[in-house]
Parts: C-alpha cells; structure tokens; sequence
C-alpha cells in the first residue's frame, strides 16, 4: 500500500487533480552518485505512474516518493526505492538522455519544469475565470470546479483564489514576464488600488505639489482636493517601494512613471 505522509496529504488538497501527484513519504535518497538516477529508471518510474493514472492530462511526478515493494506497475530493482525527483533533475542535467527517452516521457505528457508547469496551470484558470466573469478580482476561497466543461481539464481543482493571493503578496519576487502576463488578463494587484490608480494619484500630487517629492508616510487625505477613490492611498508607501524595485519592475511601467517625472534617486 503507498503510505501518504501529512505533508503529501495536503498537497493532494492543494493541487490540481489528475496530473498525477500520488505519492508516499520516506527518508530521502542522497547518493549522488546512486545509479538509481539514470534515464532508463526516470522512464520506467514514469511509466509506472503513468499506467496508474492513464486518464491524467499531464504527468507531474510528487516531489518525493517511496514506490511500493509490492507495486507491480514498476520493475522489481525500483520497488521498495525511495526517489527525490529534485536529486532526478540534478543528476539529469549532467547526463546525455537518448532521444528515445525523451519522446517517450513526452508521450505520456511528463512534466520537467514542476514549478514551471504550475505557473502555466494557474494562468490558464485565470484566463478562463476573466473570460466567465469579466474580470480578474478572483475571491480568495474560490476553487475551479470540477467536471466543468467551460474549464480545461487540467485546472479542474485547483485553488485559483490561493495563486492570486499569492501573487499579489508576493509582486516583488515575480518575474517582468510573468507580471506582464498577468497584467494582460487585467490582473489587479491591490483590489483597492490598481496600479493605474497609483500612478493617477502621483499625478494629482504633482499638480497640487509641482513635484513628485511624496514622502514615505504620505497617505491620501481625505479632502475634496482629491478625488474619493484615492482617498487612503498609501501614496508614500508606494513611491518608496517603487524606488526599491525600479530593476523588477517591468520596462513599460518604469516608462511610464519616467514621464510622469517620478525621481528614482533622491538628491
């Protein structure tokens, strides 16, 4: 039988369903020089997954796993074996695997790039969930459903208000590209702000100010001089922030704050 740890539990309620993310617990293997990490044994672990679940769209092997001594999906040298596919990726980045092998693994849609792969996963819902609502202020508890044919298969289960919850905390980690991609499908950052709100209320400091000196603790007034939708902007905040990242933040942003006359260095 495969004995879940808790912590492949709550990945098994946390990621999609059907890609394949069955899995037990065990204590690590290290050896990097273990034979178990070779080509030929990465196909036939895969394959032995992929015959359990056939009807997976992607093929996204657990991060850790012990296969079974009992297992007959999987050759009799690999039963009892516990395998780190982060130890897999390593060792596979020194070896040459055969084209035979790699197009084998692309068959059953094996997934080399997990974190990758999620990431392409969460934006697919999310451009499903604008193309249904209209916008991209996903609620925080919101779960794609399952056997839904306005979703694609491979997204069904997964915690799309998690992802974006994520993302907003996380901004200054995230890629150019992968803010860019998400600002494509009108991604708000701050569901009371958007970025283009935050830089209307720099322009409207500049008019009132002349300049775009805003200090740190600045934080819109609540004054007829403003306009009511940036009242509470934590204008200050922002404008520091946005000195800090000025090497992350995409290219068309740092333009366009540019010739608003924002100073990425005070004198």
């Amino acid at each position: 039988m495969w004995r879940l740890s808790p912590w492949t539990a709550l990945a098994a309620r946390v990621l999609p369903r059907g890609i394949g993310s069955v899995a037990c617990y065990s204590k690590t293997v290290k050896g990097h020089s273990n034979p178990l990490y070779s080509p030929d044994n990465l196909l036939d672990i895969a394959t032995g997954f992929h015959k359990r679940n056939v009807q997976a769209v992607y093929l996204d092997l657990p991060a850790r796993f012990t296969i079974p001594v009992d297992d007959t999906e999987f050759p009799a040298h690999l039963r009892g074996v516990t395998v780190d596919m982060a130890q897999f990726r390593h060792r596979l980045k020194t070896q040459n695997i055969s084209s035979s092998v790699v197009d084998q693994l692309n068959a059953m849609n094996f997934v080399w790039k997990p974190r990758q792969h999620r990431w392409n996963l969460n934006i697919m819902a999310l451009k499903t969930f604008v193309s249904e609502y209209g916008h991209a202020v996903v609620p925080q508890n919101f779960v794609v459903p399952e056997d839904s044919p306005k979703w694609p298969k491979e997204s069904w289960g997964l915690r799309l208000g998690l992802f974006v919850k994520s993302a907003r905390a996380t901004e200054d980690k995230l890629t150019a590209t992968r803010i860019q991609q998400l600002e494509k499908l009108g991604f708000v950052w701050d569901v009371n702000s958007t970025w283009q709100l935050r830089v209307d209320a720099m322009a409207h400091f500049k008019t009132l100010h002349g300049h775009l000196r805003i200090p740190s603790t600045f934080e819109v007034p609540e004054r007829k001089s403003w306009p009511q939708e940036m009242w509470n902007l934590k204008l200050g905040h922002i404008v520091k922030n946005a000195r800090g990242r000025q090497n992350t933040i995409p290219s068309h942003r740092v333009e366009q704050l540019t010739q608003l006359g924002f100073e990425w260095k005070l004198k």
